[in-house]
């Protein structure tokens, strides 16, 4: 089984000053990175599920990597519409 770090630390590094706008847009980037990432982990692992005949264990993974990239579509709009906003 693969592990990986989560980071959630959204504070700046000392000396540095994010403004409200900024620090979202580095929050938005990393969730939909973070995302993506357990998204193609589904999809592999339904793979491996099929390959093991339980295609009922692998149609819910399925359902779990569309579920992320439809996550993924939200939180890129939300990119989108900070950006618009300007700081």
């Amino acid at each position: 089984m693969s592990h990986h770090h989560h980071d959630h630390d959204s504070h700046p590094q000392s000396g540095q000053s994010l403004s409200f706008n900024e620090k979202g847009e580095k929050l938005l980037h990393h969730w939909l990175h973070h995302n993506e990432e357990h998204a193609q982990n589904y999809r592999q692992w339904a793979v491996e599920f099929r390959h093991y005949k339980l295609e009922d264990v692998a149609a819910l993974l399925d359902l779990a990597f569309e579920l992320s990239q439809k996550i993924n579509d939200a939180l890129n709009e939300a990119s989108i519409l900070l950006k618009s906003h300007g700081d």
